[in-house]
């Protein structure tokens, strides 16, 4: 008798206790992680657009600015430096610095703030003090380091490893170094990558006759727009990020 008593209070204690916790259940049902948040901007960009149907050679065929908007995803773009020097020999000492100092540092900052990858492409010379890398920031090219003609490679791999389809461009000379070095703009663009230059932060080696307009600039904008990709500046990322 005495053990039918001890397995009905077993009984009625595992029943209660069943209840209580199906009530809990009910008034507290278990909490779904929220959706992680998409790292989405909506960046500003400029590029060239044929006007009309005419073919390239038909009389009255020309080119305009198509502005538009491009989504992109933050976690598949990297920023590259190209040659951001401490020291400039060919007489642009002055007005590099001053892009750097005015729009290159701050686009470098904005960068890191957002966790963007970021690439310096020093090719041998010595990185500028006030753009020097931080930990985990790729350099490829450094003082000391040999040109060995791999780094496009190089730079692929690394950006390949890190799911990178978007290239972010800056730097100097515009008209040189910017578009043809193995990790620049038309190299870079051959391997399939999204190329968007800044292009307020970069300058190019001007005559006397162009450098208030800085026309060479302005003409390899135009080529960049035309063939490889578009151009934004460094106002239209800071407002695509203000919004992110």
């Amino acid at each position: 008798m005495k053990n039918k008593w001890v397995v009905c209070l077993i009984a009625i204690f595992l029943v209660y206790t069943f209840v209580n916790i199906w009530v809990l259940c009910i008034k507290n049902p278990p909490q779904e992680n929220p959706p992680l948040k998409e790292k989405i901007i909506m960046l500003n960009i400029r590029r060239f657009k044929k006007d009309g149907n005419k073919g390239i050679f038909d009389a009255g065929w020309q080119l305009r600015h198509e502005h538009t908007v491009r989504q992109l995803d933050v976690d598949k773009i990297a920023l590259i430096l190209i040659d951001v020097w401490e020291f400039y020999d060919d007489g642009m000492q002055e007005r590099t610095q001053k892009n750097i100092n005015f729009k290159l540092v701050p686009l470098l900052e904005l960068a890191r703030k957002h966790n963007i990858i970021i690439i310096h492409a020093s090719h041998e010379g010595e990185i500028n003090k006030k753009c020097n890398p931080l930990p985990g920031e790729f350099v490829i090219g450094s003082v000391g380091s040999s040109i060995d003609g791999t780094s496009r490679i190089r730079l692929n791999r690394y950006l390949d490893t890190h799911n990178i389809t978007t290239l972010l461009y800056a730097g100097y000379h515009a008209d040189g170094c910017l578009i043809k070095r193995q990790t620049g703009i038309i190299p870079m663009h051959e391997l399939g990558y999204e190329i968007i230059l800044v292009r307020d932060c970069t300058i190019a080696q001007e005559t006397n006759d162009t450098l208030k307009r800085e026309s060479i600039k302005e003409k390899v904008v135009d080529e960049i727009e035309r063939f490889f990709g578009s151009t934004t500046t460094l106002k239209d990322l800071q407002e695509a990020f203000r919004e992110y």
